[in-house]
């Protein structure tokens, strides 16, 4: 039996081949590209397919993996950080020691953590929703730049946000220099230009997301959007590889991070690991649990009496990834009932099931 590891590089790669006993067998450059890796190992993988070809994760990860399986290898994706904690020392680098030491590592199981790469559709849409996220913060850096403007020469801005052409309209009716009115034209069509651009991939996103079935059931949870439901099938995308909902709460970053060294036992802020843009995502849906009328409000105020507003909708948006897990996991709508809460009396505000009755629960619709 044999195993590969790859020291990958956008134009070359380290190829590093042991047998079981760990004797190194062949330790060699190719370029990164599929005749470099057909050359360098199609004779091998033809002659053991099956073999475990270990890489750290990086942005041709997804690239070489799709050769490897071509030429009837395994690819293993391994965390990047796991594979830089786990080399003999930081201070001897070299991409020839990168591959000697991953390859070790791969035969002697002593890498753990490794990567599942998505599906093309589900790549695709990560890609959508990166790009998404980046013309929306530049639509804030815009219209944040054009304020600074209007306040720098006094100008009335307060009046509601920057986002349709009727907005800037009010801002550009009134008397200033011929400057600003340039540079507000300016940052006018910039965001316009960029909310059109945000639609449309908006629209495309939504189409894309529909192709995973599965994750359909999230939009029962009361705000959670088409764009949220986008997320969490593009980076959760099979629900089954997770172990359980604590898993995906840990995958998304949102537990909380923790020192434990003998009777020491410290807590501390979430560990913010995992897909930046499906936390914030999740976040903003969190928010929504503030109000009276979302059913899990009642655990936003009884955790907001203890810790405040802030930590609170960290910790509602941790609830979410667990219920999202088990809508998906099983298949089922969400349903109030589930969590122990039910609404008041004649009213829409939402209590504990086994909170004290009372005439003050009888809040008007």
């Amino acid at each position: 039996m044999l195993y590969i590891g790859l020291d990958v590089h956008q134009k070359s790669t380290t190829i590093c081949i042991q047998d079981a006993d760990g004797t190194e067998l062949v330790i060699t450059d190719c370029p990164t590209d599929e005749a470099g890796f057909r050359d360098a190992l199609g004779v091998t993988l033809k002659e053991n397919p099956g073999t475990l070809v270990g890489m750290e994760s990086c942005a041709k990860a997804y690239v070489v993996s799709g050769i490897i399986e071509w030429l009837e290898g395994i690819p293993l994706v391994i965390a990047a950080d796991e594979v830089a904690s786990k080399t003999r020392s930081k201070k001897k680098k070299n991409d020839r020691r990168d591959a000697r030491d991953l390859c070790t590592n791969l035969r002697t199981g002593a890498l753990q953590r490794i990567v599942q790469l998505p599906p093309p559709a589900m790549r695709h849409l990560r890609s959508l929703l990166q790009t998404r996220n980046l013309l929306d913060k530049q639509q804030v850096q815009v219209r944040n730049a054009a304020k600074a403007v209007l306040r720098e020469y006094g100008l009335a801005y307060a009046t509601g946000p920057l986002f349709s052409a009727s907005h800037w309209a009010k801002r550009l009716d009134q008397e200033m220099p011929e400057v600003v009115r340039l540079i507000l034209e300016i940052h006018r069509d910039h965001t316009l230009w960029l909310r059109a651009k945000i639609d449309a991939l908006s629209a495309e996103i939504v189409e894309l997301a529909a192709t995973n079935e599965a994750f359909a059931v999230v939009e029962t949870i009361p705000g959670i959007g088409p764009i949220t439901r986008a997320a969490l099938a593009a980076y959760l995308f099979d629900i089954e590889r997770f172990d359980g909902p604590k898993k995906v709460s840990a995958y998304v970053g949102l537990c909380p991070s923790s020192y434990d060294s003998g009777e020491r036992r410290q807590g501390g802020r979430i560990t913010r690991e995992g897909p930046s843009i499906l936390r914030g995502l999740l976040t903003e849906a969190a928010q929504q649990t503030a109000r009276l009328y979302h059913p899990l409000n009642p655990y936003y105020r009884k955790f907001a009496r203890k810790h405040g507003h802030k930590k609170a909708i960290v910790a509602m948006a941790n609830k979410l990834c667990r219920i999202v897990y088990a809508l998906v996991k099983n298949q089922e709508a969400f349903d109030p009932a589930q969590l122990g809460v039910e609404r008041a009396e004649g009213g829409t505000m939402w209590f504990f099931k086994d909170a004290p009755k009372g005439p003050w629960r009888r809040v008007p619709a």
